[in-house]
């Protein structure tokens, strides 16, 4: 056997190393806050009372405070594509309440992607109602925003009226607490915030 058939003979019988397989990310929602774990790194987020994102890599290292890109809000409810309707009236009384559904299912029975589903809707449901419909649609960049309506409860009128503007200006103020707070942009006119 020449040597270059042994060599190929031989890494082809080597199992890939368990180090080299993805590691998903786990999360849960404890006390208020989202706790997201993927190897050494850790994410501690929480909106209520007060939103603060805290970052550690490593079990030694110390946490820092960061800002998430990543979407924290997600719909609750995907909508449903609109079925057609059927001659047949007889599926109209056919309901489905005993059906296993995703909520009524324990923890433990959980797939780790349904649980870290389940830990984002529960810090969705600690965001109040008019911060988290207004989030919901932002695909990322989220956390400027839910800190701008935190501190400028006003502004929850102007992101309303005119998403793209808050968005930017959530974006502008950086997460700068104190800035927020003194310049109350919800009170200013939407042309002198441009």
């Amino acid at each position: 056997m020449r040597l270059q058939e042994r060599i190929e003979s031989i890494s082809l019988d080597i199992p890939m190393p368990r180090s080299a397989l993805p590691v998903e990310p786990g999360a849960t929602f404890q006390n208020g806050m989202l706790r997201i774990e993927k190897g050494a790194e850790a994410l501690h987020i929480s909106a209520c009372p007060v939103p603060h994102a805290m970052l550690r890599r490593g079990a030694g290292s110390t946490w820092e405070s960061f800002q998430p890109e990543f979407r924290l809000v997600h719909p609750y409810r995907p909508r449903l594509p609109v079925k057609a309707k059927t001659e047949n009236t007889k599926d109209q009384l056919a309901f489905e309440f005993f059906d296993d559904t995703f909520e009524s299912r324990p923890l433990a029975k959980l797939s780790p992607s349904q649980k870290r589903k389940r830990a984002f809707d529960q810090f969705r449901f600690s965001l109040p109602k008019p911060t988290a419909k207004f989030v919901e649609p932002f695909l990322t960049h989220q956390w400027p925003l839910i800190f701008l309506l935190h501190y400028d409860r006003g502004s929850i009128e102007l992101a309303q009226n005119n998403p793209a503007l808050a968005f930017l200006l959530a974006q502008k103020m950086n997460c700068d607490a104190e800035l927020i707070q003194t310049l109350l942009c919800s009170r200013m006119r939407q042309r002198d915030l441009l």
